[in-house]
């Protein structure tokens, strides 16, 4: 399971990032957005469905960055 999901994250983050910046995220907080998503990851690896674990990283990378964009006051993509 630990080389799958190394695969997963390795390949996973490099989109995340490149996405998040594409809508207007620095690339610092996007760096810190994707390791706080992995982070979580690992932290409920257990409860994760093996192949909803992309989706899911996605999903947690972007709230994360809604979340920021809420509490500076700025709009997604006017950061």
């Amino acid at each position: 399971m630990e080389n799958g999901l190394e695969k997963l994250f390795t390949y996973q983050m490099p989109i995340i990032k490149k996405y998040l910046i594409k809508i207007g995220c620095s690339h610092a907080d996007a760096e810190d957005i994707v390791q706080h998503a992995f982070l979580k990851a690992v932290l409920y690896i257990e409860a994760l469905e093996a192949d909803k674990i992309a989706s899911w990283l996605f999903k947690v990378a972007l709230n994360h960055y809604y979340d920021l964009c809420r509490k500076n006051k700025a709009l997604p993509c006017q950061r």
